[in-house]
């Protein structure tokens, strides 16, 4: 359905579709979501994707590593702390920074 979506936005727009904001939390399959996007043909400006949950509840949990492995792998700035059990990712590119005095971006790990 995703794949869908983003085909059809990329067929009818002429310029790249954008979207502002786009929250992930499915509890789990994070990883397989975001691999389902093709973010050379769309941009997201904020993602904010869940990291903690049923399935992922200690520092050892590899969707976490997997979310945030493709996430850098994209140039995208990670924040964490600002929204309880979610990173909060950030394009460079983005009219949406965030500024230095609310959080400062986490190294790529």
């Amino acid at each position: 359905m995703i794949h869908e979506l983003f085909m059809l936005l990329s067929t009818t727009a002429p310029v790249l579709p954008t979207l502002d904001f786009f929250s992930l939390d499915v509890e789990g399959a994070e990883a397989l979501v975001l691999s389902t996007i093709d973010f050379q043909a769309i941009r997201i400006n904020v993602l904010m994707i869940e990291i903690q949950n049923s399935f992922c509840t200690d520092n050892n949990c590899e969707v976490r590593r997997q979310v945030r492995a493709k996430m850098a792998l994209e140039g995208y700035q990670r924040y964490e702390g600002l929204v309880r059990a979610s990173d909060v990712y950030v394009h460079p590119e983005s009219r949406f920074q965030i500024p230095d005095s609310v959080a400062t971006p986490k190294p790529i790990t």
